[in-house]
């Protein structure tokens, strides 16, 4: 991997396809039903604290930024005030994201030079193919949210033949870093098409029983950025709202109790990942809580 190797697609962004996906997401709720989310949103981020996980922490600000949820003070101390780095590479990339969806930049010495470092060395440290796209598609991310705008973003595609993801997330993770760097991904394509379930959503591989929300939402947004968007069907929105919780949010799995904000943070990437293609055909999501046109 070297940080020298540029991009050619460097308009192209994961990060910002969230973003629009999330804002999307948003306008399919009624006033209610938008409610009720917010409200999940802003309980959990009410009751964290000073030693809240920054995995979750950024799911649950880039979902309050969408909503125009009001963040607690004591979070976004928390947030800014941070200047010791977390060791692994998700949590690192995780406060990033954070800082940003604060407003607050991530250009830090003690954030870059952690970055710098893991990728000179985060493949080294990766043993399985799975592993190393998602150790490349984390620094794409970070590389993202610490680069200005005009300036052309590092290539963490893997050109290997050989090197082949085995699970649905990697496998996006690796289509996106490809279609970032303009490198053909055919087998990245085929896997996904394969793990489409008939029933909806994304199962993480053609063996696996049943879809689930983290491979759902990794290939809705790398078909996306691929420009070979899937066009949903009714099974699809159906998978996404039977994650729906009591408390107005949604869970991990159909029939949760309780909500929580990465999977909420899942289920609005989803669905606003599916907005665009529903809308080139003509045709209204099923999903019960859509605006009615």
């Amino acid at each position: 991997m070297s940080l020298s190797s540029e991009s050619k697609s460097s308009r192209l962004s994961v990060t910002r396809a969230w973003d629009r996906a999330l804002r999307a997401a948003v306008e399919l709720f009624t006033d209610d039903a938008r409610l009720r989310v917010a409200y999940a949103v802003w309980r959990w981020l009410a009751s964290a604290d000073d030693a809240t996980d920054f995995y979750y922490l950024a799911y649950a600000l880039e979902t309050a930024r969408a909503m125009e949820v009001a963040i607690p003070p004591v979070i976004r101390n928390y947030v800014e005030l941070c200047r010791e780095p977390p060791c692994d590479l998700p949590h690192l990339v995780s406060l990033i994201r954070a800082r940003r969806a604060l407003g607050l930049s991530a250009k830090v010495p003690e954030i870059q030079d952690a970055i710098v470092a893991w990728a000179a060395r985060g493949e080294q440290l990766a043993d399985t193919p799975d592993r190393r796209a998602y150790v490349r598609f984390l620094l794409r991310v970070a590389l993202e949210l610490l680069t200005p705008d005009d300036a052309p973003i590092p290539n963490f595609a893997s050109t290997d033949p050989g090197e082949q993801p085995s699970a649905t997330p990697t496998v996006a993770a690796q289509l996106v870093c490809k279609t970032l760097a303009g490198v053909p991904s055919p087998a990245e394509l085929t896997w996904l098409r394969r793990c489409h379930a008939p029933t909806g959503g994304w199962r993480a591989s053609p063996r696996s029983p049943q879809a689930d929300l983290v491979s759902t939402t990794s290939a809705l947004v790398a078909l996306a950025l691929a420009d070979a968007p899937h066009t949903p069907t009714e099974a699809d929105w159906e998978f996404l709202e039977a994650h729906g919780t009591p408390d107005g949010g949604y869970g991990r799995v159909p029939g949760a109790d309780t909500s929580d904000v990465e999977s909420i943070w899942l289920v609005f990437v989803a669905a606003g990942s599916m907005l665009p293609a529903s809308r080139r055909r003509g045709r209204k999501s099923p999903w019960t809580r859509t605006l009615p046109s």
